[in-house]
């Protein structure tokens, strides 16, 4: 799926061989900080008692929010959320003004819910692929 939102980072391209796929992300400008929430949460970039970075904790939440939100209206469940999934962008303007962007990555794992068919050959949005083709009732 296309998926286009602020919050979602961009496929630059895709890069093949005999052997591996290559999915180039649009490139996020690192900081002394890091590039992924994890490393942003280990640096301790939020433990400030500052109102500036309590305030980019709270810019980070309703980006990733923003973000799940447009992901699940495209009909895609991304079931691997975790901070190193998610690139931080933390960028000084022209004129000092200072900004933070998050945007979801790794998708390999999400499931597109359009394309889960059930019994019937019907789309069901509540039917999960299962390993192999396998029957999710089966799995007891």
């Amino acid at each position: 799926r296309d998926l286009k939102s602020r919050c979602v980072a961009y496929l630059d391209r895709a890069d093949e061989s005999a052997d591996h796929l290559w999915l180039v992300l649009r490139r996020i400008n690192p900081s002394p900080f890091g590039i992924d929430l994890r490393e942003y949460i280990e640096g301790q970039f939020f433990q400030t008692s500052s109102d500036r970075f309590q305030g980019y904790a709270q810019a980070i939440v309703l980006q990733l929010l923003d973000g799940l939100d447009y992901i699940s209206s495209c009909g895609v469940c991304m079931r691997d959320v975790k901070p190193d999934n998610v690139l931080v962008e933390y960028q000084t303007m022209p004129g000092g003004e200072e900004r933070v962007c998050a945007r979801w990555s790794d998708f390999g794992l999400s499931v597109d819910l359009g394309k889960q068919l059930d019994a019937h050959g019907v789309r069901n949005p509540f039917v999960l692929a299962m390993p192999n083709g396998a029957d999710p009732t089966d799995a007891a």
